[in-house]
């Protein structure tokens, strides 16, 4: 509640569109924080809608608890999703059907892999992915290289890789607002 009071006072507003929870929090009991995030659209600082990112099981519990306390519920989710990573597809996509949730992925075009400009195909840690998330010091299998080899391909026929990758994306179903980064600038 101090995190809102905060951000609408640095704002020097005393409404918001959308207010957006980053990850689970595993030591707060979901009710708790749904009665919060729902007190903050009952209060006169407006309709306060939420995204987050989470596993689809967290998700769909966020969802169901809302709708067992009468309040709001998510209406975006924020994930990890793109031609290397597709785990959503499985995942959190099967929560979503029917629910009207818009899907926001981080990282539609994999911290640039999917540009085709990793080079030779990696196979151990290198120093820069030595200090990043988990995803970018993972050993990327050949699968994911052969989706870049793909993407490459295309890219001779005229389509950038920047351009096929974020194609892709907005076909999904759900994917409303990539979150982009520097890679998209050749878009």
């Amino acid at each position: 509640m101090h995190s809102i009071d905060d951000s609408l006072r640095r704002l020097g507003t005393d409404y918001v569109d959308l207010y957006q929870i980053h990850r689970f929090d595993h030591e707060t009991p979901i009710e708790e924080t749904i009665e919060a995030l729902g007190r903050r659209g009952e209060d006169g600082q407006g309709v306060v809608h939420r995204s987050v990112v989470m596993y689809a099981w967290q998700f769909a519990k966020m969802l169901y608890t809302a709708d067992e306390m009468g309040l709001t519920r998510f209406v975006s989710m924020q994930n990890h999703y793109n031609l290397i990573y597709r785990e959503e597809e499985r995942a959190d996509a099967a929560a979503m059907p029917g629910r009207s949730i818009a899907v926001i992925p981080w990282s539609p075009l994999a911290r640039g892999f999917v540009t085709g400009t990793a080079g030779a195909r990696i196979t151990g840690i290198t120093v820069r992915r030595q200090d990043r998330h988990v995803w970018a010091r993972s050993v990327l299998p050949a699968c994911d290289f052969d989706v870049v080899d793909r993407i490459t391909e295309v890219a001779r026929n005229g389509a950038p890789p920047t351009r096929s990758g974020a194609a892709w994306m907005l076909q999904q179903p759900g994917v409303t607002a990539p979150i982009s980064g520097p890679a998209h600038a050749a878009l």
